[in-house]
């Protein structure tokens, strides 16, 4: 692969919760800089606090445009629902793989010959059962999401990652598991 692109939220992004100014983890110690040194393929972390999985219309429109701005790329890495499940009251895991699968069928059309390996989110501690529980459903909702429309799969729930104090984002060395994980499964390392 000559480029990757990174879109996520927050835990792509590299954000450290110990940081009282939101900042993010010292560069070498995201995942994404982490993946480019295991895989000398140039990563590009197009990673965002805050983000969900895209609206239909305009707002996956614009999302769509972040990650077309890159190009030329050959693959994107597309990890997303963490924040969609923890911001809703009664978080539905099927609407948010029906808006996932609706954005990688938008991606699919741009960029035809771009590798997709999508995600799913690693299983979020310290905010009860049924946050756990949903974030297990979409995992199972993405699976089978990326068999029907031919893209690459991995299940972050399955990576035994440790979270920081506030149970959603990766510490540094979740970060490292991270990375590996990813570029075993992309089968990158170099």
């Amino acid at each position: 692969m000559k480029k990757i692109i990174c879109f996520g939220d927050s835990n792509t992004s590299g954000y450290d919760p110990s940081d009282p100014l939101g900042g993010r983890y010292p560069e070498h110690q995201r995942w994404t800089t982490l993946l480019e040194k295991l895989s000398e393929v140039p990563i590009i972390n197009c990673g965002m606090e805050g983000r969900c999985v895209p609206q239909k219309g305009r707002e996956a429109e614009a999302e769509l445009q972040v990650i077309l701005s890159q190009r030329p790329f050959d693959g994107v890495v597309l990890m997303l629902g963490t924040n969609d499940i923890i911001n809703s009251a009664i978080p539905n895991t099927q609407k948010i793989a029906a808006r996932m699968e609706n954005f990688v069928r938008m991606l699919q059309a741009a960029e035809p010959s771009a590798r997709i390996l999508i995600i799913a989110p690693p299983g979020i501690e310290g905010y009860g059962l049924t946050v756990f529980q949903n974030t297990v459903s979409l995992a199972d909702r993405y699976r089978r999401m990326a068999r029907n429309l031919g893209i690459e799969y991995a299940d972050a729930t399955e990576w035994n990652l440790k979270f920081a104090y506030d149970g959603i984002h990766l510490t540094p060395e979740a970060n490292r598991v991270f990375a590996e994980k990813v570029a075993a499964a992309l089968g990158i390392r170099k």
